[in-house]
């Protein structure tokens, strides 16, 4: 009965890509996930940035804060579109579809050391939290699905380690300066958990200046963890086409 209902509902809503919506039988088609732009080595050792692109300085300038980040590709283009699909528009589907991105990256081997694969040595991945008030809002926390995976694809718990105390402006929104200033204070631990001596990864969707990713790091260092390295799924700020949404490349000649 469950196979006919799902065949019924599939003819009269054929399945679509969750980004392009090009009909299809995955959620991210195959010309989308072709189109995303990934980020390459050689990179910052620290920071992840790729050579000849501009470095997160807030992790450069204060290592004691994050050992090391990673993202897997660019904030344009498709996997922008993803994103702001995933978190705006309720695409919750593209949750696990990007997930498993982020996990296959995170399997790596290539490039300098640190390698994405040494981010999995860790007790525990901790995905950044939403303040309740969004989080009702949007009624999920699109990091939640890319913590999962990455938690699933190197055999390490996902634990909410922390939590956000107060409500924060949309960091894209704010300058460099303001984005420090927005999340200070902002996040604290959750209750009744310890992090002393844990190594701790942090996963985001997005990153520019790091700032979000530093301050969540300041608040686990100072409960006492050893090690904070950070993974994103995206990397913005390395041009002005990093802002947002944009025509899909391989749609260029008309709108669905």
């Amino acid at each position: 009965m469950k196979a006919l209902v799902r065949g019924l509902v599939q003819l009269v809503f054929p399945p679509r890509c969750g980004v392009c919506l090009a009909f299809g039988p995955e959620v991210l088609c195959a010309l989308c996930r072709d189109a995303i732009e990934r980020l390459q080595p050689p990179w910052c050792a620290r920071c992840g940035a790729p050579t000849g692109l501009p470095h997160a300085e807030v992790f450069c300038r204060q290592p004691a804060l994050i050992d090391t980040a990673r993202s897997f590709g660019r904030y344009r283009s498709v996997l922008a579109d993803a994103i702001n699909a995933l978190k705006f528009r309720g695409r919750r589907v593209l949750g696990p579809a990007l997930g498993a991105l982020l996990a296959e990256f995170v399997t790596r081997d290539d490039g300098p050391p640190p390698t994405p694969r040494a981010l999995t040595a860790v007790d525990a991945v901790c995905p950044v939290p939403l303040h309740h008030r969004r989080l009702a809002a949007r009624g999920f926390n699109q990091v939640d699905a890319l913590a999962r995976a990455v938690g699933a694809a190197c055999t390490v718990p996902v634990e909410p380690l922390l939590r956000r105390i107060r409500p924060t402006d949309f960091q894209r929104t704010l300058t460099p300066r303001a984005r420090l200033g927005n999340v200070r204070g902002a996040f604290a631990r959750a209750s009744g958990v310890s992090v002393q001596g844990a190594r701790i990864l942090l996963v985001d969707d997005l990153m520019t200046t790091g700032a979000t990713l530093a301050e969540c790091a300041r608040v686990l260092r100072r409960g006492g963890a050893h090690t904070v390295v950070a993974l994103t799924l995206a990397r913005a700020g390395y041009g002005d086409d990093d802002n947002g949404a944009s025509a899909l490349p391989h749609l260029a000649g008309g709108v669905l």
